[in-house]
This record gives C-alpha cells, sequence and structure tokens, in this order.
C-alpha cells in the first residue's frame, strides 16, 4: 500500500486518470481520482473525508470491494497496476474551481451527526453538546477508581468512533 504522501504527488501529477489503490480487498481513489469517479463513473458513492496528521491535510476519497470493479467500470479503458488499477475515463478533463468546491464541500461534511469545525492546518473539533454535559455531570468524588476509569474508556470509545476519520 502507497504512503498517503505518495499517493497525493501522484494525484498531483496526474490528475486524468482515476488512480485506485489496492487496500486489502478494497480499491480506494483519492482526491482528483474520486472527483473523477464520482462524476465520470458512478455519481452515487459515498465520499469520505479524512484529516491527515502526517501531511497536515485533508484527503477525499471513496472505496468499494475490489469484486465490484467490473460491473462499475463496464465500457471503461481500465490498466491493473502493481498497486490497483487505473482508469481512463471519456473527457477527463478537471475544472479546478469546480473541484476545489467539490472537495471543500465534502471537508465540511457532517461525521458522525455532529457538525465538522476544521481548517486545513488542524484536526477537527466536535460540537457535541451531549457528551460534554456527560463529562461535566460525572460525579467524580463520589467514585471508585475503577468506576472513572471505565467512564474515561466509555468515553475515550465513543470520541474514537467519532474522529475515527483523523489519523
Amino acid at each position: 500500500m502507497a504512503l498517503i504522501r505518495e499517493i497525493i504527488e501522484k494525484e498531483q501529477a496526474d490528475n486524468q486518470v482515476i488512480h485506485l489503490y489496492k487496500e486489502g480487498i478494497f480499491l480506494k481513489g483519492y482526491e482528483f481520482s474520486a472527483y473523477l469517479f464520482i462524476n465520470h463513473i458512478k455519481p452515487s458513492y459515498q465520499v469520505k473525508t479524512t484529516y491527515f496528521k502526517g501531511i497536515s491535510q485533508w484527503i477525499c476519497s471513496i472505496g468499494f470491494p475490489e469484486s465490484a470493479l467490473n460491473t462499475i467500470t463496464a465500457g471503461k479503458q481500465v490498466i491493473t497496476t502493481d498497486g490497483g488499477v487505473d482508469i481512463f475515463p471519456d473527457n477527463a478533463v478537471i475544472d479546478t474551481v469546480s473541484y476545489d468546491q467539490w472537495k471543500e464541500g465534502h471537508r465540511k461534511q457532517q461525521v458522525m451527526g455532529e457538525q465538522v469545525v476544521a481548517s486545513s492546518d488542524r484536526p477537527p473539533v466536535f460540537s457535541d453538546s451531549q457528551l460534554w454535559k456527560r463529562v461535566v455531570s460525572f460525579d467524580l468524588a463520589n467514585k471508585t477508581p475503577m468506576q472513572c476509569v471505565a467512564f474515561i474508556s466509555e468515553i475515550q470509545q465513543e470520541l474514537n468512533e467519532k474522529l475515527q476519520c483523523v489519523r
């Protein structure tokens, strides 16, 4: 599997081809490839927006089981590569203004029902009033150490689920 930095470099160098990367039993497309895939192959697929700390950048991606490739790409020119698949869509020209608007729209998407408040140089912050109320109302003085650890573990698990996109 390619590193995200390498994937982004490849996306920026060649944004007329849909590059899909094999990740386990899935194929994933990032950035320009995700945009082209949604606009030329399968508009109904859900776009996932992930913040990568290592490159301090939001990345849009799509993914699907590799077994669905032939059905999805029927009639398209597909070439298998070492790390995945390249698809050559017809008339694949990226309007950078439309792409930027598309990416920004997905960057501001809702994650697990909570509005993401973010900028490109920091990870997301969630406005979760229910979680905040639980933490504030937890009666720390009257709990055992084990109850405190269990509560922290529960909160941590919830946050990890909500922040699963931040790696």
